[in-house]
């Protein structure tokens, strides 16, 4: 492995143990993927998603999102989504309705693959509107670990442009497990840092990925 690489992971993982392992705030997000591939560089996407508070302890989010992933050249993604959200509290549901778009830059030096995926979203809940930017940069270990497990490190930045200030930050480690068929199985954890009523509190999360990739042999050939 390359030596910078390991130092980046031997800080984030310093960081989370400093910051996240010693709090008892624990959940669990179970996310599934499909993804149709319309041509080569057009993909239709869809993501079903539950949260949970505390080990699978009661259900508190679902939400769905559908969009698409366009290719525009080698190293840029166009990505237009929407996300409808269920909060759920008990009995009682809260919706949210969130369009957003992404714009990724995927870059490579050597080995290492950067990935920086710059999200922009318009967040509507009962009468209150909002805007967010939200930035994710991602490094990815080389290939020659790809065959087996698929292992990154992220951190994503939230700013929220009508109270002009940063309310969250999200540092995710992340392995995948590529299968047959076009399956794969990715088990992540995030520390997650949150701005509530002007107090920051911490989140440690445990989630699992599923992903199937539907190929389509017709329009991919050249």
């Amino acid at each position: 492995m390359n030596k910078n690489i390991f130092y980046v992971i031997l800080f984030f993982l310093v960081l989370s143990i400093r910051f996240g392992f010693s709090q008892n705030n624990w959940e669990y997000r179970s996310n599934y993927e499909l993804k149709y591939s319309v041509s080569n560089n057009l993909d239709f996407i869809f993501k079903p998603k539950l949260w949970f508070n505390g080990i699978v302890n009661g259900l508190y989010s679902s939400d769905v999102e559908i969009g698409v992933d366009k290719k525009l050249n080698n190293w840029l993604n166009l990505n237009p989504y929407y996300r409808h959200i269920v909060s759920i509290d008990g009995n009682n549901r809260s919706y949210e309705y969130r369009p957003q778009v992404d714009l990724t830059v995927n870059k490579k030096l050597k080995d290492i693959s950067f990935q920086s995926r710059n999200r922009f979203e318009y967040r509507t809940k009962f009468e209150d509107k909002s805007f967010r930017y939200r930035n994710k940069l991602t490094l990815k270990i080389p290939d020659y670990f790809s065959n087996i497990v698929q292992i990154s490190v992220s951190e994503e930045i939230f700013y929220d442009y009508d109270k002009k200030e940063y309310n969250k930050n999200r540092i995710y480690f992340n392995f995948g497990f590529p299968f047959k068929n076009n399956i794969t199985a990715e088990i992540f954890y995030i520390l997650e840092h949150s701005k509530k009523e002007n107090k920051w509190q911490n989140a440690n999360v445990l989630g699992t990925t599923i992903k199937y990739k539907i190929k389509n042999d017709i329009h991919l050939i050249n």
